[in-house]
């Protein structure tokens, strides 16, 4: 090994070391300050010198072994590129995808990070990363399929955001087998909603709200002990308390509808159902809709009016007080409206059929009724 080799070499090793440490002080810091350890760019930026100084230290080297060497190199680097490219959503994990005008993937890395963090506060779940932007409701969809264990995912862009959870969209409320539901109840009520949105910035407040809703979904309202139902209900009014300079809120009544979700599958799980539940959940869906205007999600509104129109049913049926029936057709009716408004996500409408089924059943009960009064 010749003289001039040992120095080349020497000071390659040297500028790799000096760019290794420069690259770690640069993740310590932004670690430091909130903003994740995960920075695709200062990786892009720090492999081209390593390449530069690698080459500069094996170029005195005989042409077939240098050949050879730069030949490996190459192959590295394209399996850790094709490695950072891989899907590496966890199985059970919640996923933050590429956004759509991040190409190096820096915001989305931070944004990730922050969720990850935050998350120790609300209850520690596994957030994942997916290299590939989604850019509509029809390719996460497609994402679930590909990924069946994940809860739900993240996407957008860096001036909006959307969340899509899996679940089965609508189901008739006695399929939930719950001990205070007697006899049959024809009302499909709405599980999940194919997205809901809010703004990018704030940054921070943005991921605080992404964590206190993962924390909350992580935990299924079928099948958990009360005192997980508890941090469960903890975190969604974490989420829905929240206030940041957002420029929508419709995120806010998204907690607060899941909220209204839970509190009335609680007081039917009792036998005879609890009256007071249900009154919770009949106000964290008046409050989940003050939360949105019908065409900023004309879907999600819908999904709102229809499960209070079966709320205010349930207990019209338990307590026989008037003008509660009256107040299911309204909401009803609010619902099968909403699909008469331009959709912002482009996709075909599900929650306003529903309610325009719903409501059409409800009349029916209703007929059915007055013939009863009129007979006796």
């Amino acid at each position: 090994m010749s003289y001039e080799f040992r120095k080349k070499f020497t000071l390659a090793v040297i500028i790799i070391i000096a760019l290794a440490l420069c690259y770690r002080a640069v993740l310590i810091y932004q670690s430091s300050v909130g903003r994740g350890s995960e920075l695709s760019v200062v990786q892009y930026l720090f492999f081209v010198p390593v390449w530069v100084a690698v080459v500069y230290a094996l170029w005195p080297v005989e042409r077939i072994l240098r050949l050879i060497l730069l030949t490996v190199l190459c192959f590295a680097g394209l399996a850790g590129f094709i490695a950072f490219r891989i899907d590496v959503s966890g199985d059970s994990s919640f996923v933050v995808s590429r956004l759509s005008d991040d190409d190096l993937e820096s915001s989305s890395r931070i944004l990730r990070n922050r969720i990850r963090e935050l998350t120790k506060v609300y209850g520690k779940v596994g957030i994942s990363r997916y290299y590939d932007a989604i850019v509509s409701v029809k390719e996460a969809n497609e994402f679930f399929k590909n990924n069946p264990e994940t809860p739900a995912v993240v996407w957008g862009s860096k001036r909006w955001i959307n969340i899509t959870v899996r679940g089965v969209r609508s189901l008739r409320f006695d399929e939930f087998k719950l001990a205070g539901i007697k006899g049959k109840l024809p009302f499909f009520w709405i599980n999940t909603v194919p997205a809901v949105g809010l703004s990018f910035k704030p940054e921070l407040g943005t991921a605080r709200y992404l964590a206190a809703l993962f924390a909350a979904l992580a935990t299924p309202i079928e099948g958990s002990s009360l005192k997980e139902l508890a941090l469960r209900e903890q975190n969604l009014k974490a989420a829905a308390s929240l206030r940041e300079t957002w420029t929508s809120f419709e995120h806010r009544g998204y907690a607060l509808w899941l909220l209204g979700n839970q509190y009335v599958v609680e007081a039917f799980s009792q036998n005879p159902p609890e009256i007071s539940g249900l009154d919770c959940g009949i106000n964290s869906y008046i409050k989940a809709g003050k939360y949105l205007r019908v065409q900023d999600n004309p879907e999600f509104y819908a999904a709102i009016k229809n499960n209070l129109a079966i709320s205010y049913y349930l207990k019209s049926v338990l307590t026989s007080q008037k003008g509660l029936l009256k107040l299911a057709r309204e909401n009803f009716l609010l619902a099968a409206r909403a699909g008469w408004v331009t959709n912002p996500y482009k996709f075909k409408f599900v929650a306003p059929q529903i309610a325009a089924g719903n409501l059409k059943k409800l009349m029916r009960i209703k007929k059915k009724k007055r013939k009863e009064n009129l007979a006796e």
